[in-house]
């Protein structure tokens, strides 16, 4: 009987994961007002589409392009945007066809990742962020938005390898000292080297609270440093410091003026 019972609940949690992993995780079947206020103008929605988005999807709050801002260049127009913001939703559709009268999703039931185009990576990046035919140049940050290909960097401590988080890795898939900077590489972890002569040493793949348990009065309670600081695992990444979508210099993730950004977690 006990056998019985295991084999039931397994097959119950096989099928519930192939119906969120497959291509119809986005059915809302009998759930349309969970976003949708009335059925006569579905572009009105119960609450911000950003925020039904990340409802669902809340990993994506991390390391993602922005969203819910006013792009300073111009958009094609198959991306849409709504009172003049960049959402999710410009550049995903939230469900394919309902049924044959739904001719507004019916073009991209094909697409990967519910995409507004059929292609992914930098072929996608691409249809903005294309280096000058709009009137714009790839400048710092979008160089290194093009260099990781994809909108959304998600973590898994999955080594260099149990060291670095996913974004780490791929930051140092450049920085490598062939195409840019070195990091130096140590069996406890890995120590940044920054270039342009500011003489920077720090330490990435180390865990802070850890670090925090050591020496209390050196450095600042994780509750008490800005949301913009990202840990990945409770660990110290690249993407901590620097995100790829930066407006700041160097690619921060906020400004460093009198040492702003490192004294959020240094004590000094």
């Amino acid at each position: 009987m006990k056998a019985l019972v295991a084999f039931i609940i397994l097959s119950v949690a096989v099928v519930m994961a192939w119906a969120v992993q497959g291509r119809d995780s986005h059915v809302f079947d009998n759930r349309c007002f969970d976003c949708h206020v009335g059925s006569k103008d579905p572009a009105i929605l119960t609450r911000d589409a950003d925020f039904l988005c990340v409802s669902c999807h809340p990993e994506q709050k991390k390391m993602t392009h922005p969203s819910g801002i006013v792009p300073r260049r111009s958009i094609p127009p198959d991306f849409p945007l709504y009172n003049g913001k960049m959402l999710c939703i410009t550049c995903h559709i939230a469900h394919k066809t309902y049924d044959a009268n739904d001719s507004r999703h019916k073009q991209f039931d094909n697409n990967p990742y519910f995409l507004r185009f059929a292609v992914t990576g930098k072929a996608f990046c691409y249809q903005c962020h294309d280096g000058g035919t709009r009137g714009f140049s790839v400048n710092e940050a979008d160089s290194h938005a093009l260099g990781f290909g994809k909108a959304h960097t998600l973590s898994h401590d999955v080594s260099l390898k149990e060291i670095l988080d996913d974004g780490s890795r791929e930051c140092l898939s450049c920085h490598d000292g062939t195409l840019s900077s070195d990091a130096s590489v140590r069996t406890s972890g890995v120590n940044w080297e920054h270039s342009g002569g500011i003489g920077v040493v720090h330490p990435i793949g180390i865990n802070y609270s850890r670090v925090y348990s050591k020496k209390p009065q050196v450095y600042h309670h994780l509750s008490a440093i800005d949301s913009r600081i990202k840990f990945f695992n409770g660990k110290i990444g690249c993407q901590t410091c620097h995100t790829h979508y930066s407006a700041f210099p160097h690619l921060l993730v906020m400004d460093n003026k009198r040492s702003r950004l490192c004294l959020q977690c240094h004590n000094l």
